[in-house]
């Protein structure tokens, strides 16, 4: 564990979910990085198999461990593993309501302390519903970035 873990008692895992496949900047030495893979919740955004390997793939470079589970029964029995270690659970805020109702769900004995996911490529009004087709998302972030959101060639030729 790293120091600061080691000082305190404590254990820092980080949760990471679709929304946030990234290594957290908090991030520390010790720290756990934990994913739940949770079949019906797969199932229930219609994932490809491509999105399910790419998903998988940033996680085994992250290195995270991957548990197979429900967040609603999972957290509980993940902490009751380690009550000397009083975990702190991080994890990055989510725009899927399905996310959200699984953080409000959390027991109250576990410690969460929510961050920021870097907004440069999200912008937080877009809304959820939008977000599924790239047709919506792309315009409204191109524009946050300075870009043309369909770009158009000057040599088009016109169909006679």
């Amino acid at each position: 564990m790293s120091q600061s873990s080691s000082k305190n008692n404590t254990m820092r895992v980080f949760w990471l979910h679709d929304e946030a496949l990234r290594k957290p900047d908090a991030y520390q030495a010790g720290d756990r990085l934990v994913f739940l893979w949770d079949p019906n919740y797969f199932a229930q955004q219609a994932w490809s198999l491509k999105r399910r390997v790419f998903i998988y793939e940033c996680l085994v470079a992250l290195q995270a461990e991957i548990y197979v589970a429900s967040p609603t029964s999972f957290w509980r029995e993940f902490i009751a593993q380690a009550p000397a270690l009083s975990p702190k659970l991080f994890v990055a805020e989510a725009l899927d309501p399905q996310l959200q109702a699984w953080l409000a769900q959390l027991p109250a004995e576990i410690k969460v302390k929510m961050y920021r996911n870097p907004s440069l490529f999200l912008k937080a009004d877009l809304q959820p519903s939008r977000l599924k087709r790239f047709s919506h998302f792309w315009p409204v972030q191109a524009k946050s970035l300075g870009l043309s959101a369909y770009k158009t060639s000057s040599k088009t030729r016109k169909h006679q």
